[in-house]
């Protein structure tokens, strides 16, 4: 046997004994005061990926749910990057937010996609030392707008457009190690989507008013001087970091949200709530009451197919038929066809090129390609056997309007035009572009005349000077964005292409239309009478740019209607 051996069986025979002995020694002895229990380590404070990962949010206005959002995580290099998606309910929008965060959570780069009816908005801001630059390529404006060296940098991006995103960054730098219990936290926010980006303070601190209101949570004011929405109350979990819900009462949501998709305009109390699960999206009926309906198709100028729909009234036909074109922009196709209809019309509306169920390239702006695609639709419907190819109207709003007036001018294929809210003396592009920053922008954002003229510099002077260089597109913040719409806007000129057409055309605008003045309308219909050109104008009061129309089963105002069926009895033939 080894003395290792050995050694180790004594040492295992010496603690047995020991064990057999030890409950002899408790009976002679007292007992003893058991240790106290180890102080338990405090938790460890929740990473942020680990906040943030998979976290489900609904966003409400009045009690209607607007939207879903989603939010998702991902590291690389040592940085977090942060990713939300909102699904717009009951219309085809997407908006994609991503931000990419130090390891202090400073925002170095933020990208926002809003995607609508397949077209695609960018706005993008990317942070250099204390300063940051902003690119706004919204589809529905003339083209990119680049402003540089925006200071101070922001450390939250928090647009008009509602997004949880930005306040759950904010519950966690309001959780950050380091800070007093009762400090209110100071930062500076920026919103992307205002048409010139300012950065402003931000401050947020408690609510002790509002904690009852979410039991279980710590409640934080938040105060933006100067801003759309300058107040707000969010709920957070101090432990988990996690962020419960936002309230803001008066909610105003931006220009560009009014305009195309979130409604109504006025203030509302918007909410913003955390969620186990989305609720189940109900769909959203479109009433056609006893309309027929048909699936018609055609191909556009270049080739591509153009999906649309035909409503055609009660009886046999053929019936003359109105082309209704919807306004430019990330627009669907119009649908408020109901009350014309019932006037014995039938009625034909298509998604735009590259928009909704179209095929072919989406171009903000290029009414020439608009033009030629509605000749097109023109020439399908009069092979079909219920329309009398004879009375085929145009019917035009903003854009659409204007892209009826090159149909009108280049083919025989409308017996007579109704172009709306459209018209403009000289180039389109800068004329209008001109008027709607100094009659739409500058009221609506406020802007002195130093604000406007600084922004005029970054955008009408600076897209006239890509033109005069020629340039097709521009690249800025790692994107590039096409200048073709800009430049069609600038090669067209409504008394050029009317001066020269034989077809009846009768302009319609409101005269309280911010967008589109109503003294361009007026000198355009004069100039036209001059030449001979068979142009009428009809100004309404009280109404602007949409004359009436309530997007759901009416098209204009009834006024508006009866002018425009009166004249159609005087130009088209029965």
């Amino acid at each position: 046997m080894s003395s290792a051996f050995r050694s180790q069986a004594c040492a295992s025979a010496l603690l047995v004994l020991l064990l057999m002995l030890a409950p002899m020694a408790c009976r002679d002895s007292s007992t003893p005061t058991p240790p106290p229990l180890p102080t338990p380590k405090p938790t460890a404070t929740p990473s942020a990926e680990r906040v943030l990962e998979g976290a489900l949010f609904t966003l409400s206005l009045d009690d209607t749910l607007l939207a879903t959002e989603e939010i998702r995580t991902r590291v690389a290099e040592d940085q977090l990057i942060v990713f939300s998606e909102i699904r717009w309910l009951g219309q085809p929008i997407i908006e994609r937010r991503t931000v990419l965060l130090s390891r202090v959570l400073n925002p170095l780069r933020y990208d926002l996609e809003q995607v609508a009816y397949r077209v695609r908005s960018i706005w993008v801001a990317e942070r250099d030392a204390d300063r940051v630059s902003v690119l706004n390529s919204n589809q529905n404006w003339y083209a990119p707008v680049l402003v540089e060296r925006i200071a101070p940098a922001a450390d939250v991006y928090l647009e008009s457009a509602p997004s949880a995103l930005p306040y759950a960054l904010l519950a966690l730098r309001y959780t950050d190690e380091g800070r007093e219990e009762d400090d209110a936290l100071g930062l500076h926010c920026l919103d992307v989507m205002e048409d010139y980006p300012v950065s402003r303070s931000l401050t947020l601190g408690p609510a002790r008013e509002r904690e009852s209101a979410v039991i279980g949570t710590e409640a934080l004011g938040g105060a933006i001087p100067g801003g759309r929405n300058p107040r707000f109350t969010m709920w957070i979990r101090p432990q988990s970091r996690a962020l419960y819900g936002v309230e803001i009462e008066g909610y105003q949501p931006g220009l560009w949200q009014q305009a195309r998709y979130l409604a109504p305009a006025g203030s509302g109390t918007l909410l913003i709530s955390r969620v186990a699960s989305f609720p189940e999206e109900v769909p959203v009926a479109t009433p056609t009451g006893d309309l027929r309906q048909e699936a018609l198709d055609f191909a556009g100028a270049d080739k591509t197919l153009r999906r649309g729909t035909l409503t055609l009234p009660p009886g046999q036909g053929p019936f003359p038929c109105l082309v209704v074109h919807s306004p430019g922009g990330v627009t669907p196709r119009w649908s408020a066809v109901q009350s014309l209809v019932a006037r014995g019309w039938a009625t034909y509306s298509y998604d735009r090129r590259g928009l909704g169920e179209s095929e072919g390239e989406f171009e903000s702006g290029q009414v020439s390609a608009l033009g030629a695609d509605a000749v097109a639709a023109a020439q399908r419907l009069a092979e079909h056997p219920l329309i009398n190819p004879g009375s085929i109207v145009f019917l035009g709003l903003g854009e659409g309007g204007q892209a009826g007036a090159l149909a009108v001018a280049s083919s025989d294929a409308f017996a007579a035009a109704v172009l709306a809210s459209c018209a403009a003396t000289g180039s389109l592009f800068p004329t209008l572009a001109e008027h709607r920053i100094r009659h739409v922008l500058a009221p609506f954002y406020g802007w002195d005349g130093e604000a406007l003229e600084t922004y005029r510099q970054v955008s009408v002077q600076r897209w006239s000077q890509w033109l005069f260089e020629g340039q097709q597109e521009i690249g800025a913040l790692g994107r590039r964005v096409s200048l073709r719409g800009l430049r069609d806007q600038a090669n067209t000129d409504l008394y050029a292409a009317l001066s020269q057409t034989e077809t009846p055309v009768l302009l319609l605008h409101g005269q309280a239309d911010p967008w589109t003045p109503v003294e361009g309308a007026r000198v355009l219909q004069q100039r036209l009478s001059q030449v001979g050109a068979p142009v009428e104008l009809s100004v309404f009061e009280g109404l602007g740019r949409d004359l009436g129309g309530d997007g759901r089963e009416r098209a204009f105002a009834p006024a508006v209607e009866e002018a425009i069926f009166s004249w159609l009895q005087g130009v088209i033939s029965p």
